[in-house]
């Protein structure tokens, strides 16, 4: 009777951990699908921008609602693929843009990212000082 019993747990243990494993995946890296809406703030030499913008994660996808206009000051947006790196976020577009637009004002590159509950703050790594201020919308 005792030895069906450990039988038993042995069993449940061993169909329910890949779904206990997938979970600490989740909140490890604790970036979700979803629409995103925030912030977009920008320094460029002495001059702060901060610009409304939106960022939707789907899969391994992302797109990036620009502020539009035609000022050196705007967000230009972006779309393409991303990858999680630990505690980095790696945007990649393969898209081209005008050159008056500089790399910095497109999701593009390499982030740092922090997460809590619905929001995520992504800060670009390099020289720019960059950082997106999100919160989850929709699901």
């Amino acid at each position: 009777m005792k030895l069906n019993k450990f039988i038993i747990k042995v069993l449940l243990f061993l169909l329910l951990s890949p779904l206990l494993f997938s979970a600490c995946k989740k909140i490890m890296y604790g970036v979700e699908d979803g629409i995103y809406e925030g912030t977009y703030t920008a320094v460029y030499l002495d001059t702060t921008v901060t610009l409304p913008v939106t960022v939707v994660l789907t899969g391994k996808e992302y797109y990036c609602s620009g502020s539009g206009g035609y000022t050196w000051y705007r967000q230009a947006g972006g779309s393409g693929t991303y990858k999680i790196k630990h505690d980095k976020i790696v945007f990649h577009d393969e898209h081209s843009y005008p050159t008056d637009i500089s790399l910095s004002q497109v999701l593009l590159g390499e982030f740092r990212y922090n997460s809590k509950k619905d929001k995520l703050i992504l800060t670009l790594i390099g020289e720019t000082r960059v950082e997106y201020n999100l919160k989850r919308v929709y699901k």
